[in-house]
């Protein structure tokens, strides 16, 4: 067990430098046949990649609610690609629920609250003061933002239309 300790501690020391290391040491490892830490490296490798994926997912919905909370509160910073940007973000987090075990609906949502509190926290140092006490999973997934020059480029045609 004591032994154990210390080649667990080595993986951690491992991972901090690089995956990649952990990935040459694990082929080393089975290449001398040393296959009980070849395993051990493994599942650090896995934990780690695991703990990676989720503050990924969590850094992606943070620029996303921020974004989304600074446009409803002033229309100054819907401009530029701010919508771009949030359906890339968007993007970005639909690939990871697909693809990485870990990143499901049911993690998003076990941030949510959190991730939104440090969010208007982090939107409150551009805009102030905002009214926006809570995000729907709609508002941040579904609903279609424009910017200003779209939303503009929309009522010209509404306006044509009409007359």
């Amino acid at each position: 067990m004591e032994n154990e300790n210390l080649q667990l501690d080595r993986w951690d020391e491992m991972a901090v430098i690089a995956d990649y290391q952990m990935i040459c040491e694990i082929k080393r490892l089975i290449d001398c046949g040393d296959i009980e830490n070849a395993k051990i490296g493994i599942h650090k490798l896995h934990h780690y990649a695991t703990i990676d994926e989720k503050f990924e997912v969590s850094r992606y919905l943070t620029e996303l609610m921020i974004l989304i909370i600074k446009g409803i509160t002033n229309s100054k910073y819907r401009i530029g690609r701010w919508a771009n940007r949030i359906e890339q973000l968007r993007d970005n987090i639909e690939y990871a629920r697909k693809n990485v075990e870990c990143s499901t609906d049911d993690f998003i949502k076990s941030i949510w609250d959190e991730v939104f509190a440090f969010s208007k926290k982090q939107a409150e140092i551009w805009v102030k003061k905002t009214s926006v006490n809570s995000l729907s999973w709609y508002e941040v997934f579904e609903k279609e933002y424009l910017c200003l020059w779209e939303e503009r480029m929309l009522q010209e045609e509404k306006l044509k239309l009409a007359s």
